[in-house]
């Protein structure tokens, strides 16, 4: 889940309120974390053309929030995975 969700907010009733990411903050947060993964991890960004990322139906090829939303999220695993495997402590 995108970690916007995971600052949610709850209101006065006790409802848990998300913030809903446009289509727009969606893709800066994709090219900030592609960047990133790029200076930061190099040897890791060989990979993001390789991004296990399901695509929507080939008939439909549009591009939603949830596309963006579930890309971001693999890229964000994947960076998570690989600094966890290769940089945390024995």
């Amino acid at each position: 889940m995108h970690r916007a969700w995971a600052r949610c907010l709850f209101s006065l009733t006790g409802q848990k309120t998300c913030p809903v990411k446009t289509e727009k903050d969606l893709n800066y947060d994709i090219l900030k974390i592609t960047m990133i993964i790029q200076g930061s991890f190099p040897e890791l960004s060989r990979y993001l053309e390789e991004m296990p990322v399901k695509m929507p139906d080939p008939g439909n090829m549009e591009v939603t929030a949830k596309n963006l939303s579930d890309y971001y999220d693999s890229l964000d695993g994947q960076q998570h995975a690989y600094v966890k495997e290769h940089f945390s402590k024995s």
